[in-house]
């Protein structure tokens, strides 16, 4: 997550969507830079996969409006994500935890979802669809745009566009991106994918997966 006060942006971090790629093109214009959860503070209270709702009510507590930024976040094909998910499951696994294959991790998640019950589970809050992450309580949104990552390079010309920004060249847009956009989707069984479009069906209906 990232804040511009002088370019008055604020850049949301969906979790599994080239979020690291993003901060690194924004961090000459913000003002504040999230941190892992572990290391908030009573200085610094954003981390870096930060909910709209919570960072609009942390600004308020600081006299700030949510509302007078740009917001934006990208969002990704589910099942891409959700096997970036499992990567990411699989190479922060505990040795006392035996690494989920990619059908046992799917199925968790999709347990989870329908049981409507919150989780300690670490990838609860990371794999939640992306109306959780982006409206309020009462489901409205909060954010401004939500950008495909699909469409990656055509996003940050706006994002060029749109807040006066100018990114490094040579043009860093596709670097570490292109090649997992569409992850491992190959890996996982005919059920696995069919709960997948059973959690995720908005963001399928809305982004056109």
């Amino acid at each position: 997550m990232r804040i511009s006060n002088s370019k008055s942006f604020i850049f949301l971090s969906y979790p599994r969507t080239a979020s690291r790629a993003v901060r690194s093109l924004l961090d000459p214009y913000s003002s504040i830079s999230s941190v892992h959860v572990s290391q908030i503070t009573d200085e610094n209270s954003f981390y870096h996969h930060s909910p709209a709702a919570y960072v609009r009510d942390v600004l308020s507590e600081q006299g700030k409006d949510f509302k007078s930024y740009f917001s934006f976040c990208f969002v990704r094909n589910p099942e891409a994500r959700v096997a970036s998910l499992h990567r990411h499951h699989v190479a922060y696994a505990r040795d006392s935890e035996r690494a989920l294959s990619v059908d046992e991790f799917v199925e968790k998640i999709y347990k989870q979802q329908t049981s409507g019950a919150r989780s300690k589970w670490p990838y609860f809050q990371m794999h939640l669809p992306l109306r959780y992450f982006i409206n309020d309580s009462g489901g409205r949104r909060l954010v401004n745009k939500v950008y495909r990552l699909e469409d990656f390079s055509s996003a940050l010309v706006d994002m060029e566009t749109r807040l006066k920004l100018k990114f490094p060249a040579p043009d860093p847009r596709w670097k570490g991106v292109e090649p997992v956009v569409d992850g491992r989707k190959g890996q996982m069984s005919r059920a696995s994918v069919e709960m997948i479009r059973e959690i995720y069906s908005e963001d399928y209906q809305e982004f056109g997966y």
